[in-house]
């Protein structure tokens, strides 16, 4: 299907250090990665922690992301398409995070924007399908998550994400609901227990361009397991 290599090297550094008596933590990074189809690339990264208590933090970050074309996207199959260009995006978030009754409950809430170009899709044209480079993508949003140890057998959590697209993305679902209930018996045998959680799904796109398409589901899912061993 497609006889050819390629290789890929990266470096990255990493620091963070406590100002401030403690109360507030930078964090940064860098990275750098070579391709040799794309060339190389410079990935930074940045923010800030703010400790406005024992039990809550604040945080905001900006941040550098990218991805080379796979071999399969460049070369193989009919989308194939051996000039894609690597995807970037900046993204910018800004974080809550509350721990409650001795950490027994925990509430996040997130607002993020990201902006980027070269997004890299399967596009029906009128000759079929082929991986392309579409342009801008400018999304925003919210996110929300719970979670609560009831004792020590028993969980719930929770989490909904609402994001808004100015150019649709496929798998990217506008609303998306997830609450889920867990046990944990650590006393009977080596230990069992079981999980379930219900996600609702709305908004979600299978499609883009002149043939847009949406969908919405709901999946929900349950496992157990038990401990054979110690």
């Amino acid at each position: 299907i497609a006889d050819t290599a390629q290789y890929e090297v990266a470096g990255y550094v990493n620091y963070s250090q406590g100002l401030f008596w403690k109360w507030l933590t930078l964090d940064l990074g860098l990275r750098y990665d070579y391709h040799s189809v794309t060339h190389g690339e410079w990935v930074p990264q940045g923010g800030v922690v703010f400790h406005a208590s024992k039990d809550i933090d604040v945080k905001a970050s900006v941040s550098k992301g990218f991805r080379n074309p796979t071999l399969r996207e460049l070369y193989m199959f009919k989308p194939a398409n051996a000039e894609l260009d690597p995807e970037n995006i900046m993204n910018y978030e800004l974080s809550y995070r509350h721990r409650l009754l001795d950490s027994k409950m925990v509430i996040g809430l997130n607002a993020f924007y990201i902006k980027g170009d070269n997004l890299i899709q399967t596009v029906m044209g009128t000759s079929g399908p082929k991986n392309l480079n579409t342009g801008e993508i400018e999304n925003c949003g919210a996110e929300f998550s719970f979670g609560y140890n009831i004792n020590n057998s028993w969980r719930v959590n929770a989490n909904y994400s609402f994001l808004h697209m100015e150019n649709p993305v496929i798998a990217a679902p506008e609303h998306n609901l997830y609450a889920s209930v867990s046990y944990t018996n650590k006393k009977f045998w080596h230990g069992w227990g079981f999980n379930t959680g219900i996600q609702y799904v709305d908004g979600l796109y299978t499609a883009v361009g002149t043939a847009e398409q949406k969908e919405n589901f709901v999946l929900w899912n349950a496992n157990a397991y038990i401990n054979v061993l110690p």
